[in-house]
């Protein structure tokens, strides 16, 4: 597996990845940190704030490159004067505000489990052991929990059809399958084995398309 460069949410709980190759792979499961390779939940940097590996956004969270570039950014932030001036007390509040549904209670008891650290120590006061563990009890609170990874493999191509008399689709040339009926190719289109769109017309005939646009010269129209 190369590295990834691009990423998309797909559903509620996938996240579609593109690696430098062109291949293809399903996060899914699991939870939106360990989905999106963002042990810290990031929403969005700020103006004075860089991230190296962002590649997408799902599910209101930022997607990077790989589990490291996201914790590298998590560190990243922590680190920003607005973070470090403050004490871990008031560093959670900030990160993790109360009106986002947050429980800074809990939130704050478990960094100080994690850590052993007094909540009023400032987070410039850190130790470099000391501000790896609050990152990953940071990572711990926001719920990185491991999924499943499938790689989506590349649909297969309409390569030809068969007419009747009537000029009326009959067949479909799938490439790796060979010859099929009508309701057989459709079949591996709803199963999205297949590269293309099920149409059906006013007066019922149903046929296929291989791409979804307006440009007819490119779409297998009866």
């Amino acid at each position: 597996m190369s590295e990834f460069v691009k990423a998309e949410g797909i559903s509620k709980n996938r996240v579609r990845y593109t690696d430098s190759s062109g291949r293809v792979f399903i996060h899914s499961k699991g939870t939106w940190a360990w989905r999106n390779n963002n042990p810290g939940n990031i929403r969005k940097p700020g103006k004075d704030t860089k991230f190296e590996g962002i590649i997408g956004y799902a599910g209101g969270f930022l997607v990077f490159s790989s589990y490291d570039a996201g914790f590298k950014a998590l560190q990243i932030l922590l680190k920003k004067p607005f973070y470090q001036d403050l004490s871990l007390f008031d560093a959670v509040e900030k990160y993790a505000p109360a009106k986002d549904k947050n429980d800074v209670k809990n939130y704050r008891s478990i960094i100080v489990q994690v850590t052993k650290i007094g909540l009023d120590a400032k987070l410039k006061s850190l130790n470099e052991a000391q501000f790896i563990l609050l990152c990953q009890a940071v990572q711990r609170v926001e719920g990185f929990q491991i999924g499943e990874v499938v790689e989506e493999l590349p649909k297969k191509k309409i390569l030809d059809v068969k007419k009747n008399k009537e000029n009326l689709i009959i067949q479909y040339l799938i490439d790796g399958y060979g010859w099929l009926r009508k309701t057989e190719a459709i079949n591996l289109v709803e199963k999205e084995i297949v590269d293309a769109v099920i149409v059906k017309r006013q007066n019922g005939y149903i046929f296929l398309r291989s791409k979804p646009d307006k440009t007819k010269t490119n779409n297998l129209d009866p």
